[in-house]
């Protein structure tokens, strides 16, 4: 596995989406990579983190509004 497949398959990691043999390998070169072992970590801190975050509250159009500047 190189460090680009690694990236992709984080979030099938960390939601235990990935079969076993592919876990294997994922695991295999985190364990040998020191960025992708660092990009977890943060990726993983991030995502305890996040329900803590203060929710932002936005108007009732803001929804609607984002689609129109996506769209145009």
């Amino acid at each position: 596995m190189n460090c680009y497949d690694f990236e992709l398959k984080i979030s099938a990691y960390i939601d235990g989406e990935l079969k076993q043999t592919v876990r294997n390998i994922f695991v295999k070169h985190k364990d040998n990579c020191q960025n992708c072992n660092k990009k977890l970590s943060e990726i993983s801190k991030l995502m305890e983190e996040l329900p803590s975050l203060t929710k932002l509250n936005t108007s009732d159009k803001f929804e609607h509004n984002l689609h129109k500047k996506i769209h145009a």
